[in-house]
């Protein structure tokens, strides 16, 4: 009778513990906040971060969102040098004011300001300010509401998940 011979089975690989590590000692979470009306595209280039890449490390997570707070983003960082960064988006972009409702007028704007003087209502003739320090775009067009004749028309993001008109 003839005896096989058993082969060792391989061990299941298991974690080790210094391979087990609190995500707070290996990578930092940081906020990133594009000026006002930036887009995705200009982050997204390496020399974007150019002036902080020397802070960054791999593994380290961005939330990405502009001043005037209309879209937001996650990213990794995948590569960083002293002077620029790689990143991979991980989440989003997310438009945040999607399928709402902007409120067209003939003679002032709701728009993002600066970060001390927040969102606020411009003129469209000369540019001055009408109102200032008002916390979200949807309250300076309520200002320019009470205060003027408006109409209503779709957002160019409800717009596009309609379709073409019919």
């Amino acid at each position: 009778m003839a005896t096989r011979k058993t082969q060792p089975q391989a061990e299941a690989r298991q974690l080790s513990p210094p391979r087990l590590k609190l995500a707070e000692y290996v990578r930092s979470p940081y906020r990133v906040e594009p000026d006002a009306g930036a887009r995705l595209d200009d982050v997204l280039t390496p020399d974007y971060f150019g002036h902080v890449a020397g802070r960054l490390r791999p593994g380290d997570r961005l939330e990405i969102m502009p001043e005037c707070m209309s879209w937001y983003a996650e990213a990794l960082v995948v590569d960083a040098t002293r002077l620029s960064a790689r990143i991979q988006l991980t989440l989003g972009p997310i438009e945040l004011d999607a399928g709402e409702q902007v409120l067209a007028n003939d003679h002032f704007e709701a728009r993002w300001i600066s970060p001390a003087a927040r969102f606020g209502v411009a003129r469209k003739a000369d540019g001055a300010l009408m109102a200032k320090h008002l916390a979200s775009k949807a309250d300076a067009e309520q200002w320019i509401a009470q205060r003027v004749g408006m109409k209503a028309v779709a957002s160019p993001a409800s717009q596009a998940d309609k379709g073409p008109a019919a």
